[in-house]
């Protein structure tokens, strides 16, 4: 999940971990919610209208699981950063 990308565009730590990866892994399972405004993706999402759903967080780390053999997991705005609704 990122916020701080324009529409259209890669957030830039996204980038940089997909550069940094040794598998082809499509974007968005590396980044599965992205977010224009540069707030902490839940009040992000909120604004957007948009319900996080841990199940496609989930789903996207088990196909990069599968593809390698260690996921390093960023947490926006640290673990007790909430991921629903604010």
């Amino acid at each position: 999940m990122s916020a701080g990308s324009e529409p259209g565009q890669l957030n830039d730590d996204v980038v940089a971990l997909m550069r940094a990866a040794n598998v082809a892994a499509d974007v968005s399972d590396v980044n599965p919610y992205a977010f224009a405004e540069p707030i902490a993706p839940h009040i992000a999402a909120q604004r957007a209208g948009v319900a996080i759903d841990l199940s496609v967080i989930a789903a996207a780390y088990s196909r990069l699981a599968a593809m390698a053999d260690v996921v390093v997991v960023e947490g926006a705005g640290g673990w007790r950063m909430p991921l629903e609704r604010a």
